[in-house]
């Protein structure tokens, strides 16, 4: 809906993991794997798909329901997690199809950018977009250029999602006025941002429901795409059996 013709119907073709990006993605560390998920998700799309529409114009949500996608097709749908209960600390065995057992959030009809919103305590109205993968290589950049600040990214990730302030539009988020602006807003404020940006974001939800079967109480474990997740079921199980690598 947020890309104009370029992909209609919001249909792409992609294709399986080959064995370079499974090495890639088993042999990096944890903290660089996002950005190689973004750069494998772009290879996986079919050439032809690929020149309709730029992949730093990608929305951050529809990249990471593409890779969980294009891991079912690789792998298989099936998955499995071990969570442990936060009660009585027992392991959990989860079984989940990919994509289809997790939360999807989806543009309703009549969305569009950008999208307004009242901040509580300042009672200022403030223009708001989503991020796309080229916002995220510029917080990235961003991040390293100010790596001895506390956190640099937080507050230019905030500013990024700001388009416009009771209707004077911010051309320059990365601007030390806009920086500043944005932490000095109230802490309810800019949480009041953060949850109109994932009200009305689209991807996938990865916060799980399930009841342990030791205790019978209900979790709520965070799907995480761990080593293994770069696996197959097969391959998982032989790992553990001390055969393969």
């Amino acid at each position: 809906m947020l890309y104009g013709d370029a992909l209609p119907e919001g249909k792409v073709r992609v294709r399986p993991l080959t064995t370079r990006e499974e090495k890639l993605l088993l042999s990096s560390r944890a903290e660089v794997r996002d950005r190689l998920i973004h750069q494998i998700v772009s290879d996986c799309i079919i050439e032809e798909d690929r020149k309709k529409l730029p992949f730093n114009d990608y929305l951050v949500g529809d990249v990471i329901y593409l890779f969980i996608f294009i891991r079912s097709l690789t792998y298989g749908a099936e998955y499995t997690i071990f969570p442990t209960c936060r009660y009585c600390g027992k392991p959990m065995r989860m079984t989940l199809r990919l994509p289809h057992d997790l939360g999807i959030y989806r543009f309703t009809e009549g969305t569009k950018e950008p999208f307004e919103t009242t901040l509580p305590k300042s009672g200022k109205k403030v223009g708001l977009r989503l991020l796309r993968i080229g916002d995220e290589k510029m917080i990235d950049a961003y991040a390293k250029k100010h790596r001895k600040e506390n956190l640099p990214e937080f507050g230019f990730r905030l500013a990024k999602h700001i388009v416009s302030i009771d209707g004077e539009e911010i051309t320059d988020p990365e601007s030390p006025d806009v920086i500043n602006m944005v932490e000095s807003l109230h802490a309810l404020d800019s949480e009041h941002i953060r949850e109109a940006v994932i009200d009305n974001d689209c991807g996938v939800d990865m916060q799980l429901e399930y009841e342990c079967p030791e205790c019978g109480r209900p979790n709520e474990p965070y799907f995480e795409m761990t080593v293994d997740f770069f696996r197959s079921e097969s391959a998982k199980v032989r790992r553990r059996r001390g055969t393969i690598g």
